[in-house]
């Protein structure tokens, strides 16, 4: 995924099915653009839930939950 904040990204948290996982930080050329990757194995069977939480460098966050 890709994720950005004006003044840079301190990490970035998946939640899949209560599983915490922290992403890898890729590089970037823009604060507004940070790329992110997470080795995720979903379940096999029944719903599945991701809840991706940025943080900026300020500690701020935004959420961003989807299921399927």
């Amino acid at each position: 995924g890709t994720t950005g904040d004006k003044n840079g990204i301190d990490r970035v948290e998946i939640e899949h099915n209560g599983e915490l996982i922290v992403a890898d930080l890729g590089a970037a050329t823009k604060a507004t653009s940070v790329p992110f990757t997470a080795e995720i194995f979903p379940a096999t069977d029944g719903p599945v839930t991701f809840t991706v939480t940025t943080y900026d460098l300020q500690g701020n966050s935004t959420v961003l939950t989807r299921s399927f």
